[in-house]
């Protein structure tokens, strides 16, 4: 094992959200790029920080539990097709030129490191689900919801595994 300090941790559980961007890289598509749940967390942060609390974020975990990329194939295709998004025609009827975005549904759990150790956990948890509620969007996709954010304090190893069983099969 290893020595560890205590750690505090806001676990935000079975996040459910629609059309995120599947954009990965420049070159791929499928799960969201980790910058995009780095963002959430930084506004989070910012949304936070904003209401009176006085907390940094300075970790981010993502564990994925179910993921639907909006694509198609044809019978008999060798590709896959993104679907497109439908939108809306111009008087003419024909389509505005747009670059179609991927997207996806998915279902993830966020773990998100706070710094201090001193903060107002019970508060925070209320704050972090009120913002998640309150209209916030992850990966550019719409959040139709989640379970209650709790709060974990990381002590030991035990309770790494303890954390670790507790996200399987993520």
């Amino acid at each position: 094992g290893f020595l560890m300090t205590l750690r505090n941790f806001i676990i935000i559980p079975k996040l459910n959200v629609i059309k995120a961007n599947a954009l990965s890289s420049a070159y791929s598509v499928g799960f969201p790029a980790m910058t995009a749940w780095l963002g959430f967390s930084h506004a989070l942060e910012r949304n936070l920080q904003a209401n009176g609390h006085s907390v940094k974020l300075i970790k981010t975990g993502v564990v994925s539990f179910d993921f639907d990329l909006h694509n198609y194939r044809h019978r008999g295709d060798n590709v896959n097709s993104l679907l497109a998004q439908g939108t809306p025609l111009k008087s003419d009827g024909s389509r505005h030129s747009t670059v179609e975005r991927p997207t996806c549904d998915l279902t993830a759990t966020l773990i998100l490191e706070v710094a201090d150790n001193e903060c107002q956990f019970d508060a925070l948890i209320v704050a972090v689900h009120q913002f998640i509620l309150g209209g916030a969007r992850c990966a550019g996709g719409k959040i139709l919801n989640c379970n209650k954010p709790w709060h974990f304090v990381l002590q030991n190893n035990a309770d790494l595994n303890k954390l670790k069983r507790w996200l399987m099969p993520g």
